[in-house]
Formats: C-alpha cells, structure tokens, sequence
C-alpha cells in the first residue's frame, strides 16, 4: 500500500476553515494515511485532531508552524521565516508558555490592526473576528474572512490587495512581534520535535 501524507494542515484554531475533526476526516475521504496538523503559533487542535485519527484509523502528527524573524548583523533587514515543528509534545510547559507570550502579543497587534481598519470606515469588533467558537487564534486571513462577513469587501483576497485594507500602509506599519528563528528551533527540539 502507498502512503500518502500531507504534513501542512492548519485548523480553525490558526487560519484554516475546518475543525480538527472535519481535517481528519476529509483526509480520511481522500485517502490520506498520515497527517499533520501544523497551526499558526498554536497546538490547540491537535489533541482533537489525534482522537479523531484514532478513531477513523489514520496518523496525526502533533505539529506547528511557528512565524519567526532571523535578524543579524549579518542581514541587512529582518527576514521573515514559517518555521514547521513535527512530533512535539504538546503538553511541553516551555513551548506552551511562550505561545501564552505569542498569543497576547497578537491580540495587541489586532487591536492596532482593528483601529487602523476603522479609522479606513470599515469597523469590526472581536466578536467578529470570532468566525467559530472554538477558535483563539485572530491572524490577518480571519480578519479578511470577518471583512467579508460584514460585506466590506466581496472576496476575502481583496483584503490583501496591494495598498488596500490590510496591505495599505498603515495596516503594513503594524507589525506583530515576532520569536527568533533560534528561539523556534530550541522550542521545537525542547519540546521533542
């Protein structure tokens, strides 16, 4: 039998649509064998995730995708990097403190992002950025799907037109503090990745 994988999935608890549940079992549908669930600065799902796999008989892989910034002398300007994480241990007390730390870092800078938005006439409340119940995590896509609920744009790309909404300069002045790239590494490895 041939395995087939996808080691790149992000849930409702990060930017993706779906829950960890309906995830596994569309993987299951397409005839997935092996699965990570790697979400935005955040293991929220993964547990669900993993019962789900035991249930419908397929792997999930604990994962995440961490957003990080190399910067050095060696650079001329910060460099912006995803870095994925694979077979961590979710309950690794380090790891999950500083995504406490990176969790209320983004909520400040939604804030400031809600504030530049309105001053623009297109107002959204936290409430509307709550697009599921279970979800935590506000990045720029869920902002995007909240504009397009309240009908201010008519496709959620439109958000990230170039010098519009989310990309307008004001919006691109508000910057989200970012782990170091060595930092994600030694969270990864520390936590068994």
């Amino acid at each position: 039998m041939k395995n087939k994988v996808d080691y790149h999935l992000h849930t409702y608890y990060s930017d993706g649509s779906m829950s960890p549940t309906e995830i596994v079992r569309r993987a299951k549908d397409l005839e997935y064998t092996e699965i990570a669930i790697t979400d935005h600065d955040g293991i929220d799902g993964v547990k669900e995730a993993q019962i789900a796999g035991n249930a419908l008989e397929i792997k999930v892989i604990s994962g995440i995708e961490l957003s990080t910034a190399l910067k050095g002398q060696d650079f001329s300007e910060e460099i912006n990097l995803h870095i994925l994480g694979y077979r961590i241990d979710i309950k690794n007390k380090e790891l999950n403190a500083e995504l406490e730390n990176i969790k209320e870092n983004r909520h400040r800078r939604n804030e400031k992002l809600l504030a530049v938005l309105k001053d623009m006439g297109y107002e959204l409340s936290q409430e509307d950025l709550h697009l599921n119940e279970e979800q935590d995590y506000i990045g720029k896509p869920v902002i995007a799907r909240a504009m397009l609920k309240r009908g201010y744009i008519q496709d959620a790309k439109e958000a990230f037109e170039p010098g519009k909404f989310l990309e307008s300069p004001e919006a691109k002045a508000v910057k989200k503090d970012k782990i170091s790239a060595q930092k994600a590494i030694e969270l990864i490895s520390g936590a068994g990745g």
